[in-house]
């Protein structure tokens, strides 16, 4: 992190101590400090950078985790410090467990492929996060033609190839603005060709002479 540290440029270097403590995270394990303690700011500046680099151990931990930033001295004492003596840095976690499928793979642009045409879209987070083994695929589902959907496709892992499972979408709305029409849809994936083939089918509901069954296949950009 950087910051203004102290409120008004000096003429000479300040010398500022600080000292970090972990909840629920150990130092050289979880994080490691990459900055000099002490911190030193130049001669005619403000700032300085307190550099934290987080370290990926795909470990799942759910439990909240904070990194306390704490400034300890100025070699200074006429010296006024601009932020709060404590900052708070909150960890993320971003590890899943190992038995939830890598939906990352398929976030981003995408191409969808289904009897002969062609059209991209775009995979996004969902609200129940990548670890929910779902994620919502935006684009023109059933042709070039047809409006855009966005729909949730949810990837259940292989017990035996954990890179490899089935794909669904359970049945529910095709378009935002209608009722008229749902899909439901299901098939298989693969994270390492980044390819996800759904057998999917389309119903209207006002006239069911209209439903059809096709195939789609769904690959990163």
């Amino acid at each position: 992190c950087s910051s203004d540290l102290i409120s008004l440029s000096q003429e000479t270097p300040i010398v500022v101590t600080y000292e970090t403590i972990g909840q629920e995270v150990v130092k050289d394990s979880d994080f490691v400090i990459l900055s000099d303690n002490p911190l030193v700011i130049p001669a005619g500046s403000s700032e300085a950078s307190v550099r934290i680099k987080i370290i990926d151990n795909d470990v799942v931990q759910p439990e909240d985790r904070n990194i306390y930033l704490r400034f300890r001295s100025i070699d200074q004492s006429h010296v006024k410090v601009a932020v709060p003596k404590e900052v708070v840095i909150a960890i993320k976690e971003d590890d899943c467990a190992a038995n939830v499928s890598n939906v990352n793979v398929w976030i981003g642009s995408l191409t969808f492929q289904s009897e002969g045409t062609t059209s991209t879209g775009t995979g996004s987070e969902n609200s129940a996060g990548i670890c929910s083994g779902t994620f919502n695929v935006k684009g023109k589902f059933v042709g070039s033609e047809n409006p855009e959907s966005t729909l949730t496709i949810r990837l259940t892992q292989n017990l035996e190839i954990s890179t490899k499972g089935s794909a669904s979408i359970t049945r529910t709305k095709l378009f935002s603005f209608t009722s008229q029409y749902e899909v439901e849809a299901t098939g298989v994936y693969d994270e390492l060709t980044k390819k996800i083939t759904l057998n999917y089918s389309i119903f209207d509901l006002n006239n069911t002479t209209n439903n059809f069954s096709s195939t789609m296949v769904i690959t990163t950009n």
